[in-house]
């Protein structure tokens, strides 16, 4: 199992809970602990990346249980795998908490179940978890090469700074020492001749001092600006093109941020359908992916501005509200594909490429 502990279940009473324990028992799989609301909810506050079970007595009270976390900032299903188990009668209704983005899956447990479809789900779970890790794993190492990219960067300038003041204080030493040998200089020659002879000895002298320390520091900020340049193109990632991503919900746009930085595109994001139309008023990307329902100017809207600025420009709108109605208006504005949510990694990135290249 690719989760790194049991699933776990929630319910709202602990017969319930049981009950669905002895349903789901099975050789192949092994289930972790059954809770209360009370402590699932300490759970889902505490940790971290888990599968979770809802076996509540209706999809309304599945809803109410997580609307609850979310009025305290706590998203179920972007900080675990969340599947609400069901009746058949209750099929509809909880399939909808999918589209809705509350929960990842659903399953039907009762009055009987399909068993390799349970383990189908399960699998998908945990192949999602691992993949998110390390999603999370390549964003860490994006943001450690930014920083790494920053601290080149102010090297190289504090170097360039301290190139210009050795510099100034060598020709000030050199200025003294010139002063000082003039006033001490030995016999023979004549005054106006051993002031020349030091004025070369001196001048030559700092030239040499000056064209080291200027090589050296040279050196070393190439250097520098090589692993800068080095570390660019690490966080470019070999970067394919620029997709503006438009969602009002920071969880989405960071799966879809991961999802494409991780394949080489690079990413700007908006949160509404106004600051898109002026995000690309001043910068036109490749792709636009972008919300239907947002408040404020919505995503058709957005996409009518855009596409009478840049005729040419192809948008995917991503959405979890695939209505006939909604459809049928995008089209008509010149949308060019739709994805579901939850986006689908692979269908994602198939449908950019198709749409990129045609």
């Amino acid at each position: 199992m690719s989760s790194r502990n049991d699933p776990v279940i929630i319910g709202d009473g602990l017969e319930l809970i049981e009950e669905t324990r002895t349903i789901l028992a099975a050789d192949s799989l092994r289930l972790g602990a059954g809770m209360t609301v009370e402590d699932g909810t300490q759970f889902i506050r505490e940790r971290e990346g888990e599968i979770i079970f809802l076996a509540f007595s209706s999809p309304a009270r599945v809803k109410n249980f997580l609307f609850d976390l979310y009025r305290e900032g706590i998203r179920a299903s972007g900080r675990h795998q969340v599947i609400a188990l069901c009746g058949r009668e209750d099929a509809g209704e909880t399939s909808s908490l999918v589209l809705e983005g509350l929960v990842d899956d659903y399953f039907i447990c009762r009055p009987v179940y399909d068993r390799d479809r349970f383990a189908v789900i399960i699998r998908q779970a945990g192949q999602r978890l691992a993949e998110t890790r390390r999603l999370a794993a390549m964003e860490e190492e994006r943001s450690r090469l930014v920083s790494m990219l920053g601290e080149f960067e102010q090297t190289s300038r504090i170097i360039a700074q301290q190139g210009e003041k050795v510099k100034g204080e060598l020709s000030e030493a050199w200025e003294d020492a010139r002063g000082r040998l003039i006033s001490t200089s030995g016999e023979g020659a004549s005054p106006e001749e051993r002031r020349a002879g030091i004025d070369q000895a001196v001048d030559a002298g700092r030239r040499r001092s000056q064209e080291g320390v200027v090589l050296g520091f040279k050196a070393i900020g190439r250097d520098q600006a090589r692993k800068a340049a080095q570390a660019r193109e690490m966080q470019r990632g070999n970067a394919r093109g620029k997709i503006l991503v438009v969602d009002d919900q920071e969880k989405n746009r960071k799966v879809l941020r991961l999802i494409l930085s991780s394949s080489g595109y690079v990413v700007e994001e908006a949160g509404d359908g106004a600051q898109a139309v002026g995000m690309v008023s001043r910068s036109i990307p490749d792709l636009i992916l972008l919300d239907i329902m947002m408040p404020g100017m919505d995503g058709i809207e957005a996409a009518g501005v855009i596409r009478k600025m840049i005729p040419a420009l192809p948008i995917i709108m991503v959405t979890a509200f695939a209505k006939k109605d909604l459809v049928e208006r995008a089209r008509a504005v010149g949308v060019a594909d739709f994805i579901a949510k939850p986006v689908d990694r692979a269908i994602l990135l198939d449908k950019i490429d198709r749409v990129l290249s045609s």
